[in-house]
């Protein structure tokens, strides 16, 4: 096997930022108006159920994970990466199923919002059994569209 997944570092932040999809770069700016350096470095200090890579071929190529609403028993689940995800998605995805159940185990509620033209993040999302709520025309820094995405714990 190819990707494996572990615990995300500081260490892991310089190369996913210089190679991030410019779909990811795109949605994070449009979002928060921050670069992915500062938004990711941001993750590390808030509060979450943790922060992962997925390593394909000993390199961190996939960064995600869920932060917690400060007052609400909500998750917010978010997932940036390279294109190398395009080398072996199927081996990767396979997973991740398992990773976003271990979410939804969590917390009653997953909800965030995805860049309407980050078509690869869109199909990741409904594979994954999210379900898209409402598309936000004027959404985040730059006013841009994007879906809202959620998930409801199945008891």
């Amino acid at each position: 096997m190819d990707w494996y997944v572990r615990k995300a570092t500081l260490e892991d932040l310089p190369y996913l930022v210089e190679n991030l999809r410019e779909a990811d770069k795109k949605e994070i700016y449009a979002s928060s108006g921050k670069t992915p350096q500062e938004s990711l470095s941001e993750a590390f200090g808030i509060p979450n159920i943790g922060i992962w890579v997925g390593v394909y071929k000993d390199s961190p190529e996939i960064i995600f994970g869920v932060s917690k609403h400060e007052i609400y028993d909500i998750g917010f689940p978010w997932m940036v990466c390279t294109d190398r995800l395009k080398d072996s998605p199927r081996e990767f995805v396979s997973k991740c199923k398992k990773w976003v159940q271990g979410f939804s185990l969590q917390f009653p509620l997953l909800v965030n919002f995805v860049h309407a033209e980050n078509e690869l993040h869109i199909r990741w999302l409904k594979w994954c059994g999210f379900d898209f709520v409402e598309l936000h025309n004027n959404y985040g820094y730059t006013q841009e569209p994007f879906w809202e995405f959620q998930m409801t714990r199945k008891e």
